[in-house]
């Protein structure tokens, strides 16, 4: 039996200092330079590490705490204990070698990142694109999603959710989290987006009640993706909630370009891919 959608799980990281594209590019230039190291008895390489990721990003990537010895590597204060899961989640790092060999071995994704041949855009491009559920860096998530037999890529749904109320209705329209967590969750598939939009539409045509119990395990996970989703080019985040962006640069030097509706519905279709 498949376990009830009350059960579902969704994953992403809540660091949002720690997420964006320039504190991950150079996250993984300090990475490149201890790439394939074993993490059993590394305390040396590690904390040379870590004071390459505080220099070159200027975050602690460590909890703020003053432990004496070896401690810092070896309780829940250990880099990697603390923020794998910003490298295994965002496909930097080899979620499987890590967890096979406690071995550190950069993606190919996360060595084109740290050689500088991955821009902003293309960033955040391709985790809107990869980032789904079943996920292998999170052991829950992975279980109910695989027994379910269900797949969402939640970035993606985000966006066409957005996209497809904004086409809807011919005005750039935001997507709150209660919208999605109520019309949406728990347990979607990506292609669910477009009847998800139409629910919001319908509720708020009739100006129907929303009676919706928050949680941490899906109304904040989706409030930490719209995060994220704001950090790129193609998405705002405002007091209503997600929307799509309007204005577009083609370069720093170009001129703003403001996208009607429906070149603003053909470029979130090109970026979800």
């Amino acid at each position: 039996m498949n376990p009830q959608p009350e059960s579902a799980h969704w994953s992403f990281e809540a660091f949002r200092n720690f997420i964006g594209f320039a504190p991950i590019q150079q996250a993984c230039t300090s990475l490149l330079s201890h790439n394939g190291i074993s993490l059993d008895n590394a305390d040396i390489e590690l904390k040379h590490l870590n004071h390459l990721l505080l220099e070159r990003t200027g975050r602690e990537w460590t909890p703020d705490r003053n432990p004496g010895g070896n401690i810092i590597w070896e309780t829940e204060g250990s880099l990697f204990r603390n923020k794998k899961r910003v490298f295994t989640g965002f496909y930097l790092i080899d979620a499987e070698k890590y967890e096979l060999n406690n071995s550190l071995w950069l993606t190919p994704f996360g060595r084109a990142i740290a050689a500088g041949h991955v821009s902003a855009a293309d960033f955040y491009k391709f985790i809107i694109r990869n980032f789904r559920y079943p996920h292998p860096a999170y052991e829950d998530n992975w279980e109910w999603w695989t027994s379910a037999n269900r797949e969402l890529r939640p970035l993606t749904f985000l966006l066409h959710i957005a996209s497809n109320l904004s086409q809807m209705t011919g005005n750039l329209e935001a997507v709150s989290i209660r919208d999605v967590a109520y019309h949406g969750g728990p347990n979607p598939t990506t292609a669910d987006a477009y009847s998800v939009a139409e629910k919001i539409k319908l509720a708020r045509e009739t100006r129907s009640a929303i009676n919706h119990k928050r949680t941490d395990a899906l109304d904040r996970k989706i409030g930490d993706m719209f995060a994220f989703l704001a950090m790129s080019p193609w998405a705002t985040l405002g007091s209503k909630g997600l929307a799509l962006n309007p204005i577009r640069r083609d370069s720093d030097d170009s001129p703003s370009i403001w996208l009607n509706i429906d070149d603003l519905v053909s470029q979130i279709n090109q970026v979800t891919g």
